[in-house]
């Protein structure tokens, strides 16, 4: 991917207008938000730290609810629930925890390449009509070169080890995958969107592989597998799992009422 395509790519990412000195703590403190984004959400406000727990000090004004946003780096139905369910969680004053997996063979996750050719025909109609439904920019071909994206979920997960907010860089990276099909796989390619992003780019490279991101991924597969995870996004909120971001509503309804409907 050219240095010309990336810059043009990052001109209009969620963070297009922030620099990368901004580092993202002070972003969110600030509650800043990108004016050209088309939904103009702060993702720092509803983003959830590594606490397990769903309960916070009210007193010291902490968000009481956590989704668990279990998703996979390159899910296209994940990237295309992402802004809405961060403007869920910000209307009904909820916290995101984001929790990075791969396919869980266990609980009988079937990656894409795995189904069978009509159903994946079928597959990528349905996401086309998505995208379109929800003005949602993803481009399904010219993909076949790109590398594995895993090390961009790892990115992901060293940002969350280091205790930053690990959120706003997932959908960065999604988008640049789905809307440019850029190489997420690329470390320079990746570096430079977390850069432009607000994060130490080169930092998140140099921490991919260190044991404690190793870990907590695989910490994040371990409670996807006994959470009865089986496809990306999966949204589990008191213990009551939504799978697809066709599910949102029903999440919503579930914050809102305080039971499944």
């Amino acid at each position: 991917m050219s240095n010309l395509l990336v810059n043009s790519f990052i001109s209009e990412m969620i963070y297009c207008k922030r620099q990368a000195k901004n580092p993202p703590k002070a972003i969110a403190n600030s509650g800043d938000i990108c004016t050209n984004h088309r939904t103009s959400v702060t993702v720092g406000l509803v983003w959830h730290n590594q606490q397990d727990s769903s309960v916070h000090d009210t007193a010291a004004g902490y968000m009481t609810q956590v989704i668990k946003y279990f998703f996979s780096i390159t899910s296209p139905w994940a990237y295309l629930g992402s802004e809405r369910l961060i403007a869920l969680a910000q209307r009904a004053q909820v916290r995101i925890k984001p929790l990075l997996i791969t396919s869980v063979d266990e609980n009988g996750w079937i990656p894409m390449k795995k189904k069978p050719p009509v159903r994946q025909r079928y597959v990528q109609s349905e996401i086309g009509r998505w995208s379109r439904h929800l003005g949602v920019p993803l481009q399904q071909g010219n993909r076949s070169n790109l590398k594995d994206a895993t090390p961009a979920a790892m990115m992901v997960v060293a940002a969350d080890a280091a205790g930053e907010e690990c959120l706003p860089l997932a959908v960065a990276l999604q988008r640049a995958h789905w809307e440019s099909a850029a190489d997420i796989g690329d470390p320079e390619i990746r570096r430079t969107i977390a850069d432009a992003a607000g994060y130490n780019g080169q930092r998140l490279l140099d921490s991919e592989t260190e044991p404690a991101v190793t870990r907590l991924w695989q910490e994040n597969r371990t409670r996807a597998i006994e959470s009865g995870i089986f496809g990306s996004p999966t949204y589990v909120f008191d213990g009551e799992l939504y799978w697809g971001q066709d599910r949102l509503d029903f999440l919503e309804r579930h914050i809102v009422t305080g039971s499944p409907v």
